[in-house]
């Protein structure tokens, strides 16, 4: 509305000046209008554009988080219930390192500069443009990595610890010593999981170009070549 109103004010300002016997034409602040319109209506839509991808990537990754989290715990709860005692805690640490081996791609992603790759990607290094893509979007590679796959995994780790405490519960049988034996391994596996990972964070943002780079040579295993 305001462009508008600014055109028409030219005009009536032009209409005067030709009257006066002025030659300045008003076309030079007729074209800024436009432009300054039309860089609203692109900026406008832009922003319609990245809000409607922000919805879908939450409703993507909820979804995803769901059918992961129910696939991971129905797998885990068979072989825990039919497993023994030692396999179950096998699993318990696999699901404490796949935790740790996600959340450091996530922060690593964060953490590296795009730069690097940009030059090995010119002199046509592998996984380089993977990686470029990786770093470009990092706070999704974060999100997936971090949060799915590596809550999903603590999630499922507790519950896998509740289930071996309960293995040696039936051992015992004495249920003082099962309440203690409960806190006192369900305090043990959130120690290892979470200082485990303040060490591996650490690591990932001083190793952060090495471990996309081996991550992106991984996945350009997978992707087709153009």
């Amino acid at each position: 509305m305001k462009h508008k109103n600014l055109e028409k004010n030219c005009d009536e300002n032009e209409k005067l000046s030709d009257k006066n016997g002025d030659s300045e034409p008003c076309e030079n602040k007729k074209a800024q209008t436009r432009l300054a319109s039309k860089t609203e209506k692109q900026k406008n839509k832009k922003a319609k554009i990245s809000k409607y991808k922000a919805i879908k990537w939450v409703l993507i990754v909820t979804v995803l988080t769901f059918v992961l989290a129910f696939l991971f715990s129905f797998v885990a709860e068979i072989t825990v219930s039919k497993a023994g005692l030692i396999f179950s805690l096998v699993l318990l640490f696999i699901l404490i390192l796949i935790n740790y081996f996600f959340d450091a791609i996530g922060v690593a992603a964060t953490a590296c500069e795009e730069q690097p790759f940009h030059s090995m990607a010119s002199r046509k290094e592998k996984g380089a443009k993977m990686a470029i893509m990786l770093v470009k979007n990092a706070d999704k590679v974060s999100s997936m990595c971090c949060d799915v796959i590596g809550d999903i995994c603590g999630i499922i780790s507790g519950a896998c610890s509740i289930s071996i405490v309960l293995m040696l519960s039936t051992k015992i049988n004495n249920p003082q010593t099962t309440f203690w034996l409960t806190i006192a391994f369900s305090a043990l596996v959130s120690a290892i999981t979470v200082g485990g990972k303040a060490l591996i964070k650490i690591f990932a943002i001083r190793k952060s170009k090495n471990i996309i780079l081996l991550t992106a040579k991984f996945l350009s295993i997978f992707s087709r070549k153009k």
